[in-house]
C-alpha cells in the first residue's frame, strides 16, 4: 500500500515537472504565452486522465487510503489547471536564469533536477491509528460472523446426530422385536439347530474325505499313483479292526442272551397247593399243619424271588437287545463307510488311470510326430544333397568346357615393345 501511495505522489510530481518548461518559456517570451500554456494544459489533462483511471480502479477495490491520495492529487491538478489555463496570463518574473514554481515561492534553476511535491497527501488521509482501529473492528466483526456460523453449523450437526441415533435405536428395537418373535417358536429353533448340525457334519465329512482319500497333488505324476494311497490303506485297516471288535462284542452278547433265555426256560420244581387259612380241621394247630404253612410261605418267597429274577433278566435282555441293535447299526454304517471308501478309491484310481492313459496317448502322439519330423528332415537332407551334386556337376562341366575352349582358341600375338633409340645415338 505504501508503494502505491508513493506511486501516486510521483505521478503528481511528474505532471508538475512536465509543466515547468512550458512555464519557463511562457515567462521568458510573453508574446508566445498561449502555445506554451496549451502544451502545459495538455500535459496536466493527460495526468488527470491517468489519475481518473487509477481512481476508478481503487473505487472498485475498496482501498480508502490510496483512493484518498489519488483524490488529493487530482484536486490539486484541477486547481492548477484552472489557475494557469487562462489566455494571456503569465507567471511572475523570477530573477535572471531562474524559474519560479507556480504554487510556492521557491526558486528553481533550469539546469537542476527539480522534484516538487505538490501536496502532502498524508494531510488529507485518515491517521494510521484510525485505519488500524477500523481494520481491527472489521476483523472482529468477521470473526464474530464466522463464530456464529460455526456455532449454527455445530448445532445443526448435533441435531442431525441425535436424529440419526434415535433412528438407529428404533431400528435396532424393531429388529430385536422381529428376531424375538421369529425365534420364539420351538419348532423353528429345533429346525435351525438341526440344520446347523447337519451342515457342520456335512462340512466335516467333506473335509475328512478330502484329507484322507484324495491323493496329494505332488504325487499324481509319480509312478506310484497306480497303487492305493497310504492314507486309504490305513483308514481301511482301522475300519476293519473296529468291525472285528464289534463282531466279537456282538457274539459275546448273543451268547449271553442265549444263556439268559436258557435260564428263563427252566420251571421251578416242588410247588405245592396252599391250604386256606382258618380251617376248622381238628389238625389246625398240629405240627404238620404248621410245617405245611411254613413250607407254603417259603415257596411263596422263592416264587417272588424267581419273579424278580425273571424281571431283572428281561430288563437285561432288553438292554442287550438294544446294544445289539446299536452295534448292528454301527456295523452297517461301518460297512457302508467301507463301501463308500472302496467306491471313492476306485473312482480315484480310475481317474488316475484315465490321466495316465491320456498322457500316454499324448506321449505316443508326440513320438509319432517326432518320427515324422525326422523322416521329413532326412528327405530334405537327401534332396539338398542331390541338388548340390547336380549343381556341382553342372559347374564342373561348364568349367571344363570353358577351359577347353580357351585352350583351343589361338592366342593373340603379343607386340614386343623395344626401347626407343635416339637418331643421334652412337
Amino acid at each position: 500500500m505504501l508503494a502505491r501511495a508513493w506511486k501516486f505522489k510521483w505521478l503528481g510530481i511528474w505532471s508538475c515537472t512536465l509543466c515547468l518548461p512550458s512555464l519557463v518559456q511562457a515567462d521568458n517570451s510573453p508574446a508566445q504565452s498561449s502555445p506554451s500554456n496549451s502544451a502545459w494544459s495538455q500535459n496536466v489533462a493527460t495526468a488527470l486522465e491517468r489519475l481518473e483511471g487509477e481512481r476508478i480502479a481503487l473505487a472498485d477495490s475498496d482501498n480508502a487510503r490510496d483512493l484518498s491520495i489519488v483524490e488529493g492529487v487530482r484536486r490539486n491538478l484541477n486547481a492548477t489547471l484552472e489557475l494557469y489555463s487562462a489566455d494571456g496570463e503569465t507567471l511572475p518574473s523570477p530573477p535572471h536564469g531562474e524559474v519560479a514554481h507556480p504554487l510556492n515561492s521557491e526558486v528553481i534553476k533550469p539546469n537542476e533536477t527539480s522534484v516538487v511535491v505538490l501536496v502532502k497527501a498524508e494531510d488529507e488521509e485518515p491517521s494510521r491509528d484510525a485505519l488500524q482501529r477500523e481494520r481491527r473492528a472489521a476483523r472482529s466483526e468477521e470473526a464474530a460472523r464466522e463464530g456464529a456460523r460455526e456455532q449454527s453449523e455445530q448445532r445443526m450437526q448435533r441435531a442431525l446426530l441425535e436424529l440419526r441415533e434415535q433412528a438407529e435405536a428404533q431400528r435396532k428395537a424393531s429388529d430385536t422385536f422381529r428376531e424375538t418373535d421369529r425365534d420364539r417358536s420351538p419348532e423353528r429353533r429345533e429346525l435351525g439347530a438341526r440344520r446347523e448340525i447337519e451342515a457342520r457334519m456335512a462340512r466335516e465329512r467333506e473335509q475328512q474325505r478330502d484329507h484322507d482319500i484324495l491323493p496329494q497333488p505332488e504325487r499324481r505324476d509319480s509312478p506310484a499313483v497306480a497303487a492305493p494311497h497310504p492314507r486309504i490303506v490305513r483308514a481301511l485297516s482301522e475300519q476293519q479292526q473296529q468291525l472285528m471288535k464289534l463282531t466279537e462284542r456282538l457274539e459275546q452278547l448273543e451268547q449271553k442272551v442265549a444263556r439268559l433265555e436258557k435260564n428263563s426256560d427252566r420251571k421251578p420244581s416242588g410247588q405245592s397247593v396252599l391250604q386256606p387259612w382258618g380251617s376248622s380241621d381238628s389238625r389246625a394247630n398240629s405240627p404238620e399243619q404248621m410245617k405245611a404253612m411254613t413250607d407254603a410261605l417259603r415257596q411263596r418267597a422263592e416264587q417272588r424271588e424267581q419273579a424278580l429274577q425273571q424281571t431283572r433278566m428281561q430288563a437285561e435282555l432288553v438292554k442287550v437287545q438294544e446294544q445289539i441293535e446299536r452295534l448292528v447299526l454301527e456295523q452297517h454304517e461301518m460297512q457302508q463307510g467301507l463301501a463308500d471308501a472302496e467306491r471313492r478309491k476306485a473312482e480315484v484310481i480310475k481317474d488316475i488311470e484315465q490321466q495316465l492313459n491320456s498322457r500316454r496317448q499324448a506321449l505316443e502322439e508326440l513320438e509319432q510326430h517326432d518320427r515324422e519330423l525326422r523322416a521329413h528332415r532326412d528327405e530334405l537332407r537327401k534332396e539338398l544333397e542331390k541338388r548340390f551334386r547336380e549343381r556341382m556337376e553342372q559347374n564342373n562341366g561348364r568349367t571344363r568346357e570353358s577351359n577347353d575352349r580357351l585352350r583351343n582358341e589361338p592366342s593373340p600375338r603379343r607386340e614386343v615393345r623395344r626401347p626407343a633409340v635416339p637418331a643421334d645415338a652412337i
